[in-house]
């Protein structure tokens, strides 16, 4: 049971805040009590990168002796390198919580614990059963919060399409589950087969949450806060799967279409990022380039890239979406986790390199590239963007803001760099460096651009004009609402069909139909056996 301490320890948070709020208690205890929580927490999770928990194996867990697979939890590199990145995810959000108080915010510290809590018990999973319940949790509890407080009990489309997504994604693991057990082999992530891996892939891909990409917060508030740890936490719960299955060979042609698709993606997401309004309106396409890569470095048969791009997804593009006091000495934070990103020698991101291009480079390898240089020029533009400082906020503000940002820009080295067998790289130099120089390129280039004087602006407008017509075919595309309106379409043809027969059923002549579609029936059966 030590194996899930911090599970319940959270869990347990959770439920004292919650029932806090309800008994009147005031908004600072309650913010106390969930910072007392998640700072034991995370020094607890930092421990146990030196003293690892025996792992917790429940075996018949279904009633009546039937047998499903048993449920393993451990504490694996990976498994701890995502539950100390989501633990620093948690304690900086609510360090940072101190410039975004709402009435309802002890209700939202109380959600934003359990969705961690549930997250660390998707990433310890070591075993599909206990993956599946790991999923199912988040996603259950994500949309009980959804419901509960941030839309009044009504969903929109996108949400519902995003959340039958994710679900299929998950029915997809217990296929593979199915799959091996029909091979006679037991499933493991270290020992999956290539079609079951490929599932894993699948499944992994569509969970991200960023096919289809939404947006279901639209309140800065709940978005910084709230927002960003649900997010984080279900693309973090995706990607631990990848990092945990071993090398695996895909067939070239499965490999191909695969890495093609993924390059699409990363280059509309790169976009996107490049181009949005600020980090917040962004935060989709920013997940779905790292997922991708994420993603790319498994098919290419690198499990630790997954794990680097995870991480950073987590620590880093948390670091920014919080970043919202920007002070000229506070934006030194997100310009270290940039640094993290870079990819050059001895950054964190550096081992992933090895896992992008494989061992021959294409087309697709460039593309990924310029995708990531992108990447990087769009998170300089949001951490560079003004906004307000410390000016109206208490004097106690100045201290915990900081802390949380400062604590969460350590955890972005600090998770791979103690969770990596060999952090201390090289790694592709000269990769980092040419996405280094198309970086700075491109913000030099936007600079330029929009301190333009007007008539050039008015001569570059047809280029925003397609670029953004462009735009809108690949999120009406990924967006998969075409799909949801599709399936609709289906259902209301047969639900018109069913009405139709019930009317005949139920008229006047409705024993005489039953009796002519039971003649009809019978002779179709009879003749079937009769052949």
């Amino acid at each position: 049971m030590l194996s899930l301490l911090p599970v319940f320890l959270l869990l347990l948070a959770a439920g004292v805040v919650l029932t806090l709020r309800l008994r009147g208690v005031n908004t600072g205890v309650c913010w106390l009590v969930s910072v007392g929580a998640a700072l034991l927490v995370w020094g607890l999770t930092l421990s146990l990168h030196w003293w690892s928990p025996a792992p917790l194996l429940i075996e018949n867990w279904l009633p009546g002796g039937m047998s499903a697979g048993s449920m393993r939890f451990e504490w694996s590199r990976s498994g701890w390198v995502f539950a100390f990145s989501l633990s620093s995810l948690l304690l900086a959000t609510l360090f940072t919580a101190s410039v975004r108080l709402l009435p309802v915010s002890p209700v939202i510290w109380a959600g934003m614990t359990a969705v961690i809590s549930v997250g660390m018990l998707a990433v310890l999973s070591a075993s599909p059963m206990a993956l599946i319940l790991g999923w199912t949790l988040l996603d259950a509890l994500e949309l009980g919060i959804l419901l509960a407080n941030l839309r009044g009990g009504r969903q929109t489309v996108g949400e519902t399409t995003a959340f039958s997504v994710r679900v299929f994604g998950t029915l997809l693991v217990a296929v593979a589950v199915v799959i091996a057990q029909a091979q006679g082999q037991p499933f493991t992530f270290e020992q999956a087969s290539t079609p079951v891996a490929i599932l894993l892939l699948l499944a992994a891909g569509l969970r991200l949450g960023v096919i289809p990409l939404h947006l279901p917060y639209t309140d800065a508030p709940l978005r910084r806060g709230i927002g960003t740890v649900l997010r984080l936490t279900i693309s973090a719960a995706s990607l631990a799967v990848l990092a945990k299955v071993a090398a695996v060979t895909i067939p070239a042609e499965a490999k191909g279409w695969l890495l093609a698709f993924l390059a699409i993606a990363a280059v509309y997401g790169a976009g996107r990022w490049f181009a949005a309004q600020d980090e917040l309106a962004g935060r989709p396409y920013f997940l779905a380039v790292l997922g991708s890569l994420a993603v790319a470095g498994a098919v290419n048969g690198d499990p630790q890239a997954a794990l680097v791009w995870g991480s950073l997804l987590v620590t880093a593009g948390g670091l920014l979406f919080l970043f919202s006091i920007r002070t000229v000495g506070m934006r030194l934070f997100p310009g270290l986790a940039l640094l993290a990103l870079s990819g050059l020698p001895f950054t964190p991101a550096a081992p992933a390199w090895a896992g992008l291009a494989g061992t021959t480079w294409d087309v697709v390898d460039y593309i990924f590239i310029a995708t990531y240089a992108v990447l990087l020029a769009g998170y300089a533009r949001h951490s560079l963007r003004s906004e307000n400082g410390f000016a109206g906020q208490e004097r106690w503000v100045w201290v915990t803001y900081p802390v949380g940002i400062a604590l969460l820009t350590g955890a972005v080295y600090a998770a791979l760099y103690l969770g990596l067998d060999s952090p201390w790289v090289l790694g592709a130099w000269w990769i980092s460096a040419s996405c280094a120089v198309l970086a700075v390129v491109l913000l030099l280039a936007d600079w330029r651009l929009r301190h333009s004087r007007p008539e050039t602006v008015d001569r570059m407008r047809w280029a925003a004009v397609v670029v953004g017509r462009v735009g809108s075919f690949f999120s009406a595309l990924l967006s998969l609402n075409w799909l949801y309106r599709l399936g609709m379409g289906l259902f209301g043809w047969v639900q018109r069909l069913v009405r139709f027969f019930t009317v005949i059923l139920e008229g006047d002549g409705g024993v005489l139909w039953t009796l002519v579609l039971l003649a009809l029936l019978a002779s179709l059966v009879r003749a079937g056996g009769g052949g």
